[in-house]
């Protein structure tokens, strides 16, 4: 598989969000397939140009948004696109409505 990941340093997006981004298009379009496994930090960075700890943050984002697993030996692995990670934003949405609506339901104990 070809990745094509590229950051732009006069960019005023901070270069680890440009990374994230871009991995996160490529993997919830299913670019990159479960299993998918990413370069190592080292690797990526050398070839971005950026720091590892920059990679190592983006690695980080990805995996707080579940879209990849990263075990020491192992690498960073892609977990699952768009078919089973729907968009978070709109499921707290109504998760916070459901909440705040419920709350409205019951009677206050005074």
């Amino acid at each position: 598989m070809n990745m094509n990941i590229t950051v732009n340093k006069d960019d005023s997006m901070p270069l680890y969000r440009q990374i994230v981004r871009q991995f996160r298009d490529q993997i919830l379009s299913g670019h990159m397939q479960p299993g998918f496994r990413l370069p190592p930090e080292r690797e990526l960075a050398a070839m971005l140009e950026v720091t590892r700890t920059t990679v190592k943050t983006a690695y980080d984002e990805l995996k707080s948004q579940g879209l990849v697993d990263a075990r020491v030996g192992r690498g960073t692995v892609v977990l699952a696109g768009q078919q089973t990670y729907p968009d978070v934003r709109a499921s707290r949405t109504v998760v916070w409505s459901q909440y705040f609506n419920d709350q409205r339901l019951q009677p206050a104990d005074h």
